[in-house]
C-alpha cells in the first residue's frame, strides 16, 4: 500500500503508479487539484483572520496570491522561479499530473478520506471548496473496491475539535479520530482479504 497524508495523499496515487504492484492507495486529505484554482483563493483570506474579515493590505495580499496562483495553472513561470514557496519545476511537475485519472488507471483501489470541519456561516468559501473537492473525489471513475469518506468534523490533520477551525491548529498536534483510523485499518484488511 501507499498511503499519503496532503500533498502526499495526492501524489500518492502517481507514486503507486511508477512503483507498480501496489495492492491499493489511502489518501488522507489530499487534493483532487494539483494547485489551488485562483477562483478558489479566496479561501486563503482566513489564514489571515477567522472570520476573514481584512484590512486593505491583506485583501491586497490575497489578490496577489490570486494572480500567482492564475500564472501558475497557466504555466507561466520560469522552471528555476520560486511561486508559493516552491520552485517552477515542481509547479509544472503538478501541471502536468492527474490525481483522480490516475488513481483511476491504478490496479488496486483507493481509499480517499477527506475531512470537513468548517463553520459554514463563518467561512463559507472554506465550506464550499471543501464540498467541492470531496464531490469531485465521489465523482472519479476509481477502481472497484474504492472508497471515498468525509469525516465531518475533523481537521486536516484528522483531529476532533471546533469550528472553525484555523491554520494555528496546524502547529499543535492531537491524536488522529479513532473512526478514521478504524475505517482505514478495516478497509486495508479487506483489500488484502485478511
Amino acid at each position: 500500500f501507499v498511503a499519503g497524508h496532503s500533498r502526499g495523499g495526492m501524489a500518492a496515487p502517481r507514486i503507486a503508479d511508477r512503483h507498480g504492484g501496489v495492492a491499493g492507495v489511502v489518501n488522507l486529505d489530499g487534493s483532487i487539484d494539483t494547485n489551488l484554482d485562483p477562483e478558489d483563493a479566496d479561501i486563503i483570506r482566513y489564514e489571515f483572520e477567522i472570520d476573514g474579515d481584512l484590512d486593505e493590505e491583506q485583501e491586497a495580499r490575497i489578490e496577489e496570491d490570486r494572480e500567482t496562483l492564475r500564472r501558475i495553472a497557466a504555466g507561466e513561470f520560469d522552471d528555476d522561479e520560486t511561486l508559493m514557496g516552491m520552485p517552477g519545476v515542481w509547479h509544472r511537475s503538478l501541471n502536468e499530473y492527474d490525481p483522480a485519472a490516475t488513481a483511476a488507471d491504478l490496479d488496486g483501489p483507493v481509499f480517499v478520506a477527506n475531512t470537513y470541519r468548517v463553520d459554514e456561516g463563518t467561512q463559507p468559501e472554506v465550506a464550499a471548496f471543501l464540498r467541492k473537492r470531496f464531490d469531485a473525489w465521489r465523482a472519479a471513475d476509481l477502481p472497484d473496491e474504492s472508497r471515498v469518506t468525509r469525516y465531518e468534523g475533523v481537521d486536516h490533520f484528522f483531529q476532533e475539535g471546533y469550528a472553525p477551525t484555523t491554520p494555528l491548529g496546524l502547529y499543535f498536534g492531537g491524536s488522529v479520530a479513532q473512526r478514521e483510523v478504524a475505517d482505514v485499518a478495516q478497509w486495508v484488511h479487506g483489500v488484502t482479504g485478511r
